[in-house]
């Protein structure tokens, strides 16, 4: 385990400086790879919103962060969860309507 302590920016805040459509791609990819990272190793973090994103130079995409594992699980059986946790706005509608769920492959994704 490390810590890194670094300045970092809110992404949801840097987005009032808007970025390109090539450098927001460039965002989301790193964002997807980080959590097919994580479902590798069979966490899933259950919060991902803007607010848990940070960029700590806004010149170097590859800067990204996630944050916030406070909700995090271990799901190394593949479970269905069922739970209901993570912020209302950005939560998928099979948690809001209390469905049973997942981890998403990368491969869904691309």
């Amino acid at each position: 385990m490390s810590i890194e302590i670094i300045i970092v920016k809110f992404l949801f805040n840097t987005l009032e400086n808007y970025f390109s459509e090539l450098e927001a791609s460039v965002i989301v990819k790193y964002i997807v790879s980080a959590i097919d990272y994580m479902h590798r190793y069979d966490i899933v973090h259950r919060d991902l919103k803007p607010d848990n994103i940070l960029i700590a130079n806004r010149n170097d995409l590859s800067s990204i962060k996630l944050i916030d594992f406070g909700l995090s699980i271990e799901n190394s059986n593949n479970c269905i969860e069922y739970e209901y946790c993570g912020t209302i706005k950005f939560m998928a509608p099979e948690q809001i309507d209390q469905r049973m769920y997942n981890k998403v492959s990368y491969k869904t994704i691309i």
